[in-house]
């Protein structure tokens, strides 16, 4: 053990070399940037501790650090260049803003262990190591947040779901605010010749005040009271704390029984007999989510904090998949409250077959849909271990979900409760996993769905993070851009969504340039460049947006027959409800005039909703056109009145379009706290609808609204 750590040092080096090496081989940390400087602070930390700690240090020993410190760096670049299709970027400053600084404050930690111990530094050394990591646990189990700045690692998102990882200013004053406080320390002992004691009391009140009060005021940390404050709103209910922006466009009584039904309708499920106090935030939007919580894209729940974390625009769709999280916790295992051994398949599994929505869809039918056209997937393997995140996002959770909800209607509450707490499924259910799952896949089979090719593309046709193409670069470059185009700097953003799109072919990047050309009125050659592109996107879900953009960019070309051809293709490709309806507006705006469809195009959001409501008249598509009437109320300065005055006397022709019409007008009127027109829409959509994969959703709408009607009653 002596002998070991006196040769520490150099042992660190060669860690890390081989490390660096073996990076190379995985997604994401193969490309220098974000993740291999994140994973390279770990050996530095421990390399500079190593050279600090050293007694008897040689004329070698400067030249292995130098070797320590920057060949990992050179090995990375060499192999980005040689091997990666990812060019070299900026992101080459993160090894220099999280890694060697990481090095740095090894190297002090170290100096101040060699000014106290005679024996044994290497080992107290790995357990400072421990010990600075381990506070960003802390943080991660008692603070809302799920960012980190941590002294060693410098910065973690807390999440996969937001692909924009910068070097931001926050980051480059932390780095350089905690190496200050590092030397501050080693300046006290060497100044004050402090005992261990005393130095040992100033640093754990030095720690103290950082982590409680400066993280917090630094914006390097957050606090409750922090979000509470800034969120400014407190609404009380029965089981829950709910803090929003005062300025929320949500009626905050229809707010109240949203998360009431859902929690009722949760518990029901579930069997659970206690009932526990839920503190909900909702931020005003994604960048304050960002800031305060930590993740942009993603809604999260804490089970052990028993709080969710969405924002205003949102939380309508993930509201009850995060209560189901904090329910769970009520079963699950410590100390996170969640299933055993943190199985994601499992977490969200059980969330996803409570929900049972997915894009306003039942979850039975988007896994059919994707094995009858094969995306499906081994759901053994994916239960396994943390092999969900391998795999495309949506397919992880529907088919989690899925299966989950099999279980649960097929055996029950307590067993699904069970299997939850221990994830030993053959256990659970006295049978063998592979009898399980082949029960399962028979269980779809027999269901009564209309799938369809092009809806599995639509949901499935996209790739999973860790196999996307340099998604880091592209996802920061491509904020720049956009950046630009809101500016109206369009020649700027053209340029930096072009070597996007040539560094990584993402459609985003794509979408960017056509919408960039359009704004310049290069038309032309957006319908060209659109065109060429099809091919390449044509088995992804991407292919429909694309059709979508070369009607529009044709007709802006005054190509009024090729702009009709891809509206026709969209319309009976028929992906989603979406994509559908969207067709139809763009086709009925083109049989009313070249003109009208281009200014429809062209216009702002106010003159969009005027054009469509000169519509109103073609009762034939007037479906089709609400639930965009609908969004484009929500966005204007149009009231309630003005919707109606379309709606008055307006009878749609039975069909799968009117009843998601109705259904949309139910949400939008249910979110004003309109709750009795809310029900003559949500009635005539559940009376009318015939789909089997919309049932469950018109269903719990129409519980949703007369739950409410009654609270109001009473």
């Amino acid at each position: 053990m002596i002998k070991y750590l006196k040769n520490y040092f150099l042992i660190s080096i060669l860690i890390t070399i081989i490390l660096s090496i073996a990076l190379q081989f995985f997604p994401l940390v193969n490309v220098t940037g974000y993740e291999f400087s994140l994973v390279m602070t770990l050996p530095l930390f421990l390399i500079g501790g190593g050279y600090a700690i050293k007694k008897h240090k040689s004329s070698f020993d400067k030249i292995f650090l130098s070797i320590g410190l920057f060949l990992p760096l050179i090995i990375s670049i060499i192999s980005n260049v040689l091997f990666s299709i990812c060019p070299l970027s900026s992101d080459i400053f993160f090894y220099f803003i999280l890694s060697i600084p990481s090095f740095i404050i090894g190297l002090v930690s170290g100096k101040i262990i060699a000014g106290y111990f005679n024996r044994f530094n290497g080992l107290i050394l790995f357990f400072l190591f421990l010990f600075l990591l381990g506070m960003t646990f802390v943080e991660f189990y008692f603070r809302p947040q799920i960012y980190f700045y941590n002294p060693i690692f410098g910065y973690f998102p807390g999440t996969m779901f937001d692909e924009n990882i910068s070097i931001t200013i926050d980051l480059i004053l932390y780095r350089i605010l905690i190496i200050g406080i590092f030397f501050f320390c080693y300046y006290l002992i060497k100044k004050f010749n402090l005992s261990l004691i005393k130095f040992t009391f100033i640093t754990c009140l030095i720690l103290f005040l950082w982590m409680i009060h400066l993280k917090p005021l630094f914006g390097f940390g957050t606090n409750e009271k922090n979000i509470k404050s800034e969120l400014g709103q407190e609404i009380k209910t029965e089981h829950f704390s709910i803090y929003t922006d005062p300025g929320i466009t949500y009626d905050t009584v229809a707010l109240k029984f949203l998360h009431e039904f859902y929690y009722q309708e949760i518990k029901n499920k579930l069997q659970i007999k206690d009932d526990i106090k839920i503190t909900s935030f909702i931020f005003k939007n994604r960048v304050q989510k960002k800031k305060l919580f930590g993740s942009e894209n993603a809604d999260v729940a804490k089970p052990w904090l028993k709080q969710i974390y969405l924002d205003e625009n949102s939380f309508t769709h993930s509201l009850k998949h995060e209560i189901v999280h904090i329910l769970a916790g009520t079963f699950g295992n410590y100390p996170f409250k969640v299933a055993k051994n943190l199985n994601p398949a499992l977490i969200e599994g059980v969330a996803m077959a409570i929900e049972n929505n997915f894009d306003e869809l039942d979850i039975d039918f988007i896994a059919a849909t994707a094995l009858k056209n094969n995306y499906g997937m081994e759901i053994k393997k994916l239960f396994s271990g943390y092999n969900f995140f391998g795999n495309l996002s949506s397919a992880s959770y529907v088919f989690s979900g899925s299966f989950m909800k099999y279980l649960l209607n097929t055996f029950g509450a307590e067993k699904f409760k069970q299997v939850y707490k221990n994830g030993d499924f053959e256990e659970v259910y006295a049978k063998p996993f592979n009898e399980l799952q082949n029960n399962y896949l028979d269980y779809i089979s027999v269901k009564n769905f209309k799938s369809d090719k092009d809806i599995a593309q639509l949901y499935f046709g996209r790739q999973p993070l860790i196999k996307r193409t340099c998604p880091r670069l592209t996802a920061r470059l491509e904020t720049d851009a956009w950046q630009y185009f809101i500016q109206k700097e369009f020649q700027a953003a053209l340029e930096l969504f072009i070597y996007v799109h040539q560094s990584s072919g993402s459609y985003s990047s794509l979408n960017g340039i056509l919408l960039t050309k359009i704004q310049i009125e290069e038309f032309g050659s957006a319908l060209e460049l659109a065109e060429e592109k099809l091919n390449a996107f044509s088995n992804t879900s991407y292919f429909y947006n694309l059709n979508l953009r070369c009607a529009d960019i044709a007709i802006l070309t005054s190509d009024s027959s090729k702009s009709k051809h891809y509206i026709k293709q969209l319309r009976k490709s028929q992906p989603s409800i979406y994509y559908y309806n969207e067709s139809v507006i763009r086709n009925t705006l083109l049989n009313k005039g070249m003109k009208t469809y281009q200014s429809y195009l062209l216009g702002d959001n106010v003159v969009k909703y005027e054009l469509l409501e000169k519509l109103k008249k073609d009762s034939t598509n007037l479906s089709s056109i609400i639930p965009k009437l609908v969004e484009l109320t929500r966005l204007t300065q149009k009231t309630v009145a003005d919707l109606e005055v379309i709606l008055h006397n307006k009878y749609f022709t039975k069909s799968d379009e009117t009843v998601y019409a109705y259904y949309k007008l139910a949400e939008f009127f249910f979110s004003l706290g309109l709750f009795d027109k809310a029900r003559i829409y949500s009635d005539l959509a559940l009376l009318l609808n015939e789909r089997l994969e919309f049932v469950n959703i018109v269903e719990e709408q129409n519980k949703l609204i007369n739950y409410s009607r009654n609270r109001i009653t009473n």
